[in-house]
């Protein structure tokens, strides 16, 4: 476990850490009535992931004993095999023992193939945060398509300049568009994008307003920022004029008491940004990490 997730519980007593934990763990499951197989129809793969996962499937100890296999004997030694299927992860685990033999008859010394384990584990938990992350972002491509379809964005125009001060620099926004939606729509924010004359992405900002926008009815709004124009912001917003800008919908808020929100989605082809975390970004973050 301290090998494959070295992130977890890190410091100078990590592995007895995690070796009171992983026990603790096993008890409470022991000590719990063996749920057995689920019954009934099964959950599809968007109710498996928004299940919380545990560690040990609810049928762990049914399947323990029912797949084991001695695979060698060597005096006082012993070798035995078993495999645990979790059904949240949909993956099989390969459990290989050492067994010797003492006073008190045969224990449970090693397992054997701990190392393979835990890289399957941390493997499966990685494809897991994929596919929850694709959920999301199929969701925010539906939300967002149809806020586009209610309240779509004409125009955005974007202009900078000096005050007469010199040191402030004042960035107009002006959106346009029209409600086609047939609802009343309320409020709304935005992710901004300020463009500078090559295309180069110089400023972002969010924006909200809040104001009915009627059925049929046009929109426009003109939002006012100020930055210090010395800043970097500054600097780079004012060598980038003529400047043009795109808005992408965050939310929407609807007269039905509805709110269309797209959620963040974790960019899994990027790496976490923590020193040391071999992982993608957000994966040391998994519920399963904070108990």
């Amino acid at each position: 476990m301290a090998g494959a997730f070295p992130f977890y519980k890190a410091g100078p007593d990590q592995e007895h850490v995690l070796s009171q934990q992983l026990q603790t763990a096993l008890l409470r499951r022991l000590r719990e009535k063996d749920a057995g197989p689920a019954k009934g129809e099964e959950p599809d793969a968007a109710a498996k992931l928004r299940q919380p996962l545990v560690l040990f499937p609810p049928d762990f100890l049914a399947q323990l004993p029912a797949g084991l296999t001695l695979t060698e004997t060597k005096g006082d030694t012993a070798r035995i095999r078993t495999e645990i299927t979790h059904p949240q992860l949909e993956v099989a685990f390969p459990l290989e023992f050492e067994l010797r033999h003492g006073p008190d008859g045969w224990m449970v010394r090693h397992l054997t193939n701990a190392a393979d384990v835990a890289a399957t584990l941390r493997a499966a938990l990685v494809t897991r945060q994929k596919a929850t992350a694709d959920i999301v972002v199929g969701k925010n491509e539906a939300t967002l398509k149809r806020m586009e379809s209610i309240l779509p964005i004409q125009s955005c125009e974007a202009e900078a300049g000096l005050l007469s001060d010199g040191e402030t620099l004042l960035l107009m926004v002006l959106m346009r568009g029209q409600n086609q939606g047939g609802i009343q729509v309320n409020n709304m924010d935005l992710d901004t994008t300020i463009y500078g004359a090559h295309g180069e992405p110089v400023l972002t900002r969010h924006l909200n307003a809040a104001e009915p926008v009627y059925p049929g009815a046009a929109f426009s709004h003109r939002w006012s920022i100020e930055l210090d124009a010395q800043s970097p912001e500054g600097q780079a917003v004012l060598a980038g004029i003529p400047l043009t800008c795109r808005p992408v919908w965050r939310t929407m808020g609807l007269s039905s008491a509805e709110v269309l929100h797209v959620a963040d989605a974790a960019d899994l082809t990027q790496k976490c940004e923590i020193p040391g975390h071999d992982h993608p970004v957000g994966f040391c973050k998994l519920p399963i990490f904070q108990e």
